[in-house]
């Protein structure tokens, strides 16, 4: 992300639309500490309301394989999350793992390894797993604001931010009711076009922080080459070097 760009608001988020794959290394800034976090984002893009029903799904279909596989099968640290996530105007698929048992590199292999083998399992998603997804979005988005402060929330922000979408909750509702919008076929869809996309660049960023003795930990220095992992000295240094690079526009689809 980085500041404002002309003619937006003070303060408003840009986020970066990488040309290539892009990883970022960082070492743990406390001395001694062994624990490394690997944080893996597959860019969507920015979606319209029925990618949002699709994907807020797909965030929740995604959280229990990715701790079978990651914590409970690999003890690979004890914070484990997939999880969908918006990030200024577009949407993320995200992984992240937080432990000591492997370093970051090995962790984001088998990062890799688990969103493969959940495309295979949205692939077979059966009707049954579908419909449970479905209602218990459906709870979510009918649930009353139950403070003042959530209620003003449903609105404030929107006018912060310039989308003045007020009808959100009742589109997606409408988008979760259609099955021309939501079926399986449609959640695997959005799935690949986030983290294996037929046509276009696969937008994956990697954020790798190595704790103490892991193997890969940078030592401190900018790499510079255009296609390599950058290792983080300060937010100047990433700046100049992420300055050619794209940002996504920051727009809402309310439609």
């Amino acid at each position: 992300a980085a500041a404002s760009a002309p003619g937006q608001r003070e303060g408003t988020i840009r986020v970066l639309n990488p040309s290539h794959s892009l990883e970022v290394r960082v070492p743990n800034p406390i001395d001694g500490d062994p624990n490394s976090a690997t944080l893996v984002a597959y860019q969507f893009g920015v979606p319209k309301i029925a990618d949002r029903v699709r994907l807020a799904m797909l965030g929740e279909y995604m959280d229990r394989p990715v701790f079978e596989a990651l914590r409970t099968e690999r003890q690979l640290g004890y914070v484990v999350f997939g999880y969908v996530a918006p990030h200024a105007s577009i949407v993320e698929v995200r992984v992240l793992v937080q432990g000591f048992r492997e370093p970051p590199d090995v962790v984001e292999t088998l990062v890799e390894e688990t969103v493969r083998n959940l495309t295979a399992k949205i692939e077979a998603l059966p009707a049954s797993e579908l419909a449970s997804r479905r209602q218990s979005l459906r709870t979510q988005l009918t649930k009353p604001p139950s403070t003042l402060s959530q209620y003003a929330g449903q609105y404030w922000g929107q006018i912060w931010e310039g989308n003045h979408c007020f009808k959100k909750r009742e589109m997606m509702l409408d988008a979760l009711d259609s099955d021309a919008e939501v079926s399986a076929a449609s959640l695997l869809d959005s799935w690949r076009r986030a983290v294996d996309p037929k046509t276009g660049l696969r937008k994956k960023i990697a954020v790798k922080l190595y704790g103490a003795g892991a193997a890969g930990r940078p030592l401190g220095a900018i790499r510079v080459d255009q296609l390599g992992p950058m290792s983080l000295v300060d937010s100047t240094s990433i700046r100049r070097r992420l300055q050619n690079e794209q940002y996504w526009p920051h727009e809402f689809v309310c439609g």
